[in-house]
């Protein structure tokens, strides 16, 4: 048996409980036009599924400061902070989380797995 096998039958029920020819892993928005709005096929929707909550995408203040900060740092952190280091702009905003919230320290995530890592490490030993 192979690996990923077992998830067969997980992906069988997943097919059952679609109409024929409904894949949700496969729509394509052809065109935004806010942060709430967008293009499907032809048809204007809203985005009501987005990770958009505070609308920020299109706001000027937003794209200014994310302009600036790809002209001074480049597209991405090019990995992990443990792989990398830390930017100081990472830092800086820790600190300034942190006192926002009135916490004592804060942390944010330059990648998208260390989130998910970071939530599950506390559990094993906890009975759940």
């Amino acid at each position: 048996m192979g690996l990923l096998d077992k998830l067969h039958s997980v992906a069988d029920i997943r097919k059952a409980l679609l109409p024929p020819g409904v894949d949700p892993f496969n729509v394509v928005i052809d065109e935004i036009y806010s942060s709430t709005e967008a293009s499907l096929g032809g048809r204007r929707v809203i985005l009501a599924g987005t990770n958009n909550y505070l609308g920020l995408t299109f706001d000027q203040q937003c794209i200014d400061a994310a302009r600036e900060a790809l002209l001074k740092e480049g597209t991405g952190t090019t990995g992990s902070r443990m792989a990398n280091g830390t930017y100081a702009g990472h830092r800086d905003l820790e600190q300034e989380l942190a006192l926002f919230y009135g916490c004592s320290s804060a942390i944010v995530f330059s990648t998208a797995l260390s989130p998910t890592l970071a939530s599950f490490q506390p559990w094993p030993g906890k009975a759940m």
